[in-house]
């Protein structure tokens, strides 16, 4: 609230208080957004499936997607979080010609020696609602324009290489929130 005011748009915006899958679910927040920030740490799994609910259709949308993960097990993450928005999206109106998208991955900062707070920006949308947004992004070539069909979820590399989860292995993060997991409490999972 305090900095909408200080930015003088708080006019532009409203509050919604409280766990953001219920104030999604309470307020249809549905098909609505161009952009979803998912912020909550050590891991904003529990809202991934509202995230994902929240973008627009029409344009596709990007996720940028938080999270506590141990340093080595970062590509794991990237592949298997894809897996899994990717799962949403289908169930969630976008259909199976879904694209998912991780096209940057920035370490926030370190959270504890072998554990980093990172932040990955996701698209998710159609082919062309991406290939249109191409501009946005670097580095661009023709490898990732042949490499992101329909139904394609992975991850672009620095240096352009283009990381298909279909033809690897998606080893889950021990950051996941699994019931055994070392992170996980019943209050972050997904309520759905």
């Amino acid at each position: 609230k305090y900095n909408l005011q200080d930015n003088g748009v708080s006019h532009r915006a409203k509050i919604l208080v409280g766990d953001c899958r219920d104030a999604a679910k309470d307020n249809n927040l549905v098909d609505m957004f161009d952009r979803v920030s998912l912020g909550l740490l050590p891991s904003s799994e529990g809202g991934w499936r509202t995230g994902v609910r929240a973008l627009r259709k029409s344009t596709g949308g990007w996720l940028h997607v938080h999270g506590n993960v141990p340093v080595k097990e970062v590509d794991d993450w990237a592949l298997w979080m894809c897996c899994k928005l990717q799962m949403f999206a289908i169930h969630e109106c976008f259909g199976i010609d879904v694209i998912v998208v991780l096209v940057h991955i920035e370490k926030v900062k370190s959270f504890a020696p072998t554990v980093n707070h990172y932040v990955a920006d996701v698209f998710i949308g159609s082919r062309p609602q991406f290939v249109d947004n191409k501009k946005l992004w670097y580095p661009w070539n023709q490898q990732i324009e042949l490499a992101i069909q329909p139904g394609f979820a992975g991850v672009i590399q620095k240096g352009g290489t283009v990381v298909d989860s279909k033809n690897t292995n998606k080893n889950v993060p021990s950051c996941a929130l699994t019931p055994d997991g070392p992170i996980y409490k019943e209050w972050m999972a997904d309520k759905e």
